[in-house]
């Protein structure tokens, strides 16, 4: 089992991304294009514990950094897998990305 959005996609937007995608490998294939896939993670001190458990009448406590900054990390994967990375600690959003940054 697994969780999935299949059910809330819009098959329309969903169809145009997928043709766009096949057309990009299409022109990667013919060298007309560096294709790479994106993803970004992000790191931080902050403490994130949405639950626990422990032994009754034990309390366990985890060190709270508040001030912690993140540290983002945008990934770049080739099809030939070649790996591009670039660390950032601000917002990642469509403005962070340039052609000439990397």
């Amino acid at each position: 089992m697994r969780h999935s959005l299949k059910k809330q996609r819009n098959e329309v937007y969903f169809e145009r991304a997928y043709d766009e995608l096949v057309s990009c490998v299409e022109m990667e294939k013919e060298g007309v294009i560096d294709l790479y896939y994106f993803d970004e993670s992000g790191f931080s001190q902050k403490s994130n514990l949405p639950y626990g458990w422990s032994e009754k009448g034990v309390a366990i406590e985890c060190t709270a950094y508040q001030n912690s900054k993140k540290l983002n990390v945008l990934g770049f994967l080739s099809r030939q897998g070649k790996v591009v990375y670039h660390e950032v600690e601000c917002t990642v959003n469509t403005d962070i990305y340039s052609e000439d940054t990397y």
